[in-house]
Order: structure tokens, then C-alpha cells, then sequence
């Protein structure tokens, strides 16, 4: 009978053990992007054997495994399977000036070189994972004027009140190629493309201008030599009226 308790007490031990071990499910995109990550960090530390399964949108599996001295990845949707000793992250920002985090093992973490573009590392990408707010894309009219509803843009200045978040806006105008701009630790930056170029310029402020027209404003962009580049025009309900000191 001591016997079987002590087999059963044993079992129980092996089993919450192993429940210990499992750290979940990870959704990547198809675009290898997460929406959270903090369960990487947590395995980065890890010091006892753990597995991470991972899973895209479709469906397609793969796991990212911890033996108790390397890391084993197997990619969603793939039978190879790939070995490293660390687990590292490292931070960038994209062409946009927007923050972003990458995941990557290697036999040594070298997270503050992996974006080197002169040396060339043995390292296996994992995910990335967006550090900003994405507030949507406003539609305008051929004489830059915002079109309703006006959601997107109250979204915007609502999240923009926190001055420590990143975020972008993306505007589309009614002929030309859409705009992107982003705001990150207290630098906006404006990307306009089109098929031949890809051009990004930095201000220090986005003020709503009143126009001549005393029932718009303008949200306008200027930089640090005092130049402004108007964005568009849109309706200044009272509940505008404080932008100044918001943005």
C-alpha cells in the first residue's frame, strides 16, 4: 500500500511537472508577427526542459522547444527542425520610424549587432512583434478634406494623449499613394511613396490650424525650423477645440 501511494505521489510529481513545463500556444502571423511575446522573454529564461507550440492563422503547427541547453525550433507547417543555444531579442525601429521587437536564436546572444548591415551572423528568425498602435487609415476627398465619419481621427488623438505611445496614421488620398505617418518618442515622421521614390521627413509637432474657412481646421505638421505641412482639413466640433494642448 506505501508502495502504491509512494508510485502515485511520484506520478502526481512527474505530471505537475510537466504541466509546469508547457508554455502554452503562440500565434504567429503569416508575416512571422505576434501580437504578445511575453511568453519568448519567459522561455528565454527558462532553466528546466519547456515547449512552446506554435500555430499560424491556418492552422499549420510547429514548436519551439527548451532541452535544458538548446533551444529547438521547428517552424510552423515544416519538418526541419533547427538548434541553437540562446534565445535573444533585439529592438529597431522599421522605414517608418515605428519601434519593433525581433526574435532570434543563435550560439551566442548578439542582440545589440544583429542589425549590423555590415556583419553576417548564424542566426535564425523567429517573429517580430509591432512595438506601436496602428489607428487605421482615414480616407480623404480630392481637395484634402477628411471624409466621415470622423472614428479614426477621434481614436487617434484619444491614444495620442499618452505621449509614451508609439502609433501610426495612414491617410489616403482620393488620387496619389497613401501617407503614413508616426509618431515615436516625440519625433513624427511622414512617409510619402510612390512606384519611384520613398520619401520620410521628421517634425516636431502636429497642431490643428483654424483656415480660412471658419469651420475647419487643418491638421498640420511643422518642423523644427518653424516650416508647416498641412496634412487635411477637417471639422472643428468644440470637443476640438483643446487639441492644441494634446498634440
Amino acid at each position: 500500500m506505501k508502495k502504491y501511494l509512494l508510485s502515485a505521489l511520484l506520478l502526481a510529481g512527474l505530471c505537475v511537472h510537466a504541466a509546469a513545463a508547457d508554455f502554452g500556444t503562440l500565434t504567429i502571423s503569416s508575416d512571422r508577427e505576434v501580437i504578445d511575446d511575453s511568453v519568448l522573454y519567459e522561455l528565454a529564461e527558462a532553466d528546466e526542459p519547456s515547449t512552446l507550440t506554435l500555430r499560424t492563422p491556418n492552422g499549420e503547427t510547429g514548436s519551439l522547444m527548451f532541452d535544458g541547453t538548446e533551444y529547438h525550433l521547428q517552424p510552423c507547417g515544416q519538418t526541419d527542425e533547427f538548434t541553437y543555444s540562446v534565445l535573444f531579442s533585439a529592438d529597431g525601429e522599421n522605414a517608418y520610424g515605428l519601434p519593433y521587437t525581433e526574435w532570434f536564436m543563435a550560439d551566442s546572444d548578439i542582440g545589440q549587432h544583429i542589425f549590423d548591415p555590415v556583419t553576417e551572423w548564424d542566426a535564425r528568425h523567429i517573429c517580430s512583434v509591432p512595438r506601436w498602435r496602428d489607428c487605421g487609415t482615414l480616407c480623404l476627398t480630392g481637395q484634402n478634406k477628411l471624409k466621415p465619419p470622423y472614428a479614426l481621427l477621434t481614436r487617434f488623438f484619444a491614444i495620442h494623449r499618452d505621449r509614451n505611445a508609439a502609433l501610426s496614421l495612414e491617410m489616403q488620398p482620393a488620387l496619389g499613394q497613401p501617407l503614413l505617418l508616426a509618431y515615436h518618442n516625440g519625433t513624427y515622421t511622414l512617409t510619402e511613396t510612390d512606384p519611384n521614390r520613398f520619401i520620410r521627413t521628421e517634425w516636431t509637432q502636429l497642431v490643428p490650424l483654424p483656415t480660412n474657412d471658419l469651420r475647419t481646421l487643418s491638421l498640420t505638421l511643422i518642423n523644427a525650423s518653424g516650416e508647416p505641412r498641412p496634412l487635411f482639413t477637417f471639422p472643428h466640433p468644440v470637443t476640438y477645440l483643446t487639441l492644441p494642448s494634446i498634440v
